[in-house]
């Protein structure tokens, strides 16, 4: 039978009995769930029509209703439990609703409510780039701010606050300021920091004036600063590939201390063309190149690897090891052709990853053998083409690796493995394993080969 959706009876319910209160609310208690809100929780979202319905209905609150009402904006509801409870506030209020810019709401609360507020009121309004706020707390005296005022407007490129607190207050700024405009690309509020005042900055300038890409910022601060960069903006230059930024560092003095092991990290980061910039740069020992090679080997860098295999005389199975486990064909194949010899890690690698292109290279081009290894981790991660190609080449189907697909649920693995081995497998242990992990189709499927062979 088909019975109507709940709304529907509600509704016609309703509409047969409307005068009937007791059955509305009756209705009500399965429908509205906001009376699982908090008057707290309310009170901050701004729904007023539910604070007092909490409150009619005896709800508790706590501070947090005024202060959360505040750092949001409600003033209506501000103004409600101003009137008609008695929860206090925190200095929390004023300090959060200068933070959002709400004006109206901090002259409000200073009016009416005597909690009053911190330094936290100037300082994040500052930050946020509410000059009236600012201004309105310094006219009526009502709050004292610090560094962090001056720190936040200069970070966030609000230079019309920095120059007002610079004119009207005397707390000044820190390095922080310099340091966070040239971080977030500011250069007018960096060249009006550099006319106007003393603090000056730190190397996170430029280290982060890299990092976030501001070249112009960098030049800059190469041009007209002393402060210099560390290891950490040649690196940042690198992850990000800007070969720009990388060039110009090493050409003024940034790159020499790191520029060696930096080759590593540029072939880490697959940044081509700034690992074969680098290598002509400076001189690089033979474990710095080797180490480049495998690690631009395991990240597919074709045209770094190219650059490299000029320059190592080594080879050792590392490189083949790491591009096979990462799926790159093309890689292991262009270190075979250079006499780099593959390796059972290699062969375990790509069987781990479900790499069944690279298992028929290893096993077909490098005559690499199968290894229990490679079936055990073919087999826990259900890589089936993989695994069977291994079992196709004479690989032993064990019970470790019958145990470890049990563990993970793979069915599919489990019924592969029991078809083609040649020995009896442990299959009471993989029981165990797939009973443990709550894989009851797997623990049947088990079960049903271990009656089987009790049979035989």
């Amino acid at each position: 039978m088909h019975l109507p959706a709940p709304l529907t009876s509600v509704h016609l319910a309703c509409a047969e009995r409307l005068v009937d209160t007791a059955l509305l609310q009756y209705v009500s208690s399965y429908l509205d769930t906001t009376l699982e809100w908090s008057l707290d929780e309310a009170a901050g979202a701004g729904f007023l029509h539910l604070v007092r319905r909490l409150h009619a209905a005896g709800a508790a609150a706590t501070e947090d209703a005024i202060d959360w009402a505040a750092a949001n904006g409600h003033l209506g509801v501000v103004q409600w439990l101003h009137a008609h409870r008695n929860d206090g506030a925190t200095t929390w209020a004023i300090d959060n609703a200068a933070s959002s810019g709400h004006l109206t709401l901090v002259c409000w609360l200073l009016t009416h409510r005597r909690e009053g507020c911190t330094h936290r009121a100037m300082d994040a309004a500052a930050g946020n780039g509410h000059l009236d706020v600012v201004q309105w707390l310094h006219s009526h005296g009502c709050a004292s701010a610090t560094a962090a005022a001056m720190d936040g407007a200069s970070t966030t490129g609000a230079l019309h606050i920095v120059q007002w607190l610079h004119a009207n207050r005397t707390e000044g700024c820190s390095i922080h300021a310099f340091d966070g405009a040239a971080t977030n690309g500011h250069l007018h509020v960096l060249q009006w920091l550099h006319r106007h005042r003393s603090e000056g900055g730190s190397v996170t300038a430029m280290d982060g004036a890299v990092h976030n890409g501001h070249f112009d910022v960098v030049v800059w601060l190469q041009t007209h600063r002393h402060e210099g960069c560390s290891e950490r903006a040649l690196h940042a230059a690198i992850a990000s590939h800007r070969l720009d930024l990388v060039r110009y560092l090493c050409e003024h003095g940034h790159g020499a201390p790191c520029a060696p092991w930096s080759l590593v990290w540029a072939a880490k980061c697959a940044a081509d063309a700034i690992g074969a910039y680098l290598l002509s740069f400076h001189e690089h020992s033979p474990i710095q190149l080797q180490t480049a090679l495998n690690a631009a080997a395991a990240a597919g860098s074709i045209s770094l690897v190219t650059h490299l295999l000029h320059h190592v005389s080594d080879r050792g199975s590392v490189a083949i090891d790491g591009a096979a486990s990462r799926g790159h064909l093309e890689m292991v194949q262009l270190l075979h052709a250079h006499r780099f010899p593959g390796s059972s890690l290699a062969l375990e690698g790509a069987s781990a990853g479900g790499h069944l292109d690279i298992v028929d290279f290893l096993l077909q081009t490098c005559k690499l053998v199968p290894t229990p290894r490679a079936v055990d981790r073919a087999a826990s991660r259900s890589h089936v083409p993989v695994l069977q190609r291994l079992l196709d080449r004479g690989a032993i189907a064990s019970s470790s690796a019958l145990r470890a697909a049990a563990a993970h649920g793979h069915a599919d693995v489990v019924a592969l493995l029991l078809d083609a081995s040649d020995t009896v497998l442990d299959v009471e242990i993989a029981h165990t394993a797939a009973i443990a992990n709550g894989h009851v189709d797997v623990a049947m499927l088990l079960d049903t080969a271990r009656r089987s062979s009790s049979t035989c």
